[in-house]
């Protein structure tokens, strides 16, 4: 219970930071974490990507540039829908081809629309994971759902990477038994990997 309550407030200062960040920085720093990201050897490597589409508002990294040059690179880009409630829902992985064809869900995030071809996590070479604080160590806190922890509770899964601003890693963030760390965090000044 002690842990909720922490991430809670961790989430909603960290919110507040990222919505504070003006237009022209934000883009800035945006640019810099996608040009570090595409350094990365496991997205060099990767034809296959599960990404996301960046919500503002929730304090995540907006991806709308970085998934057109997925798109644009020929690698096969994948994005999620949600399915079920937020407290135990899925996530059904989709292929995208195009970021017109994306529909805006009750939450007011952009997903696939449901005709889209449905993928498997087996046929994904890297994540690019959604998240408003992590720390050094891989932990995450995402928006509060669980989804993507559900989504990587198997044996198995492929790489995976945060993207993030400098002010939204922290010492230590709050760890329930089902989190599951990520492999690398990439800010705009620097890659991390967690896995060390």
């Amino acid at each position: 219970m002690q842990n909720s309550y922490l991430k809670q407030q961790l989430r909603e200062r960290t919110r507040a930071l990222c919505l504070g960040i003006s237009d022209a920085d934000r883009t800035v720093a945006q640019a810099a974490i996608a040009q570090q990201l595409g350094l990365l050897p496991a997205y060099q490597a990767a034809s296959s990507i599960l990404a996301y589409v960046g919500c503002k508002r929730l304090g995540e990294i907006e991806t709308g540039p970085l998934l057109q040059s997925v798109l644009e690179s020929g690698k096969l880009l994948a994005l999620p829908r949600v399915k079920g409630l937020a407290s135990a829902g899925q996530l059904s992985l989709h292929r995208v081809e195009q970021l017109i064809s994306l529909e805006i869900n009750k939450w007011g995030i952009f997903e696939p629309p449901v005709m889209a071809a449905a993928m498997t996590l087996t046929q994904i070479d890297l994540i690019i994971l959604p998240g408003t604080a992590f720390d050094r160590n891989g932990n995450r806190l995402g928006a509060g759902g669980g989804f993507y922890d559900r989504l990587l509770m198997g044996e198995h899964h492929p790489t995976t990477v945060a993207l993030a601003f400098d002010f939204q890693l922290v010492e230590a963030v709050p760890k329930l038994e089902h989190d599951v760390a990520i492999d690398f965090i990439i800010t705009e000044s620097q890659t991390i990997d967690c896995r060390k």
